[in-house]
């Protein structure tokens, strides 16, 4: 899109699509493999288990909502 438009890789909603995206490659991997290693393990625990896992899906959704809502709005933060 930025090789065919008028937008430049400078552009507020770019810059923070982009750090979002990377943000949510180590929120994703900080937040569910800790989790997920202790599965099968003496350590496991279902609820508390069940508890993590869904709190950390729905802070992901939310980083992708917001994604998505910059590259649908494009504000110009500065």
């Amino acid at each position: 899109m930025i090789g065919i438009s008028a937008w430049t890789w400078t552009t507020s909603w770019i810059v923070m699509t982009i750090a979002l995206m990377v943000g949510s490659i180590v929120f994703l991997a900080r937040a569910f493999k800790p989790t997920l290693k202790t599965f099968g393990t003496t350590e496991f625990n279902k609820g508390t288990f069940i508890a993590k896992l869904r709190k950390s899906t729905i802070i992901y959704i939310f980083l992708l909502l917001i994604m998505l809502w910059l590259m649908v709005a494009k504000p110009i933060l500065w």
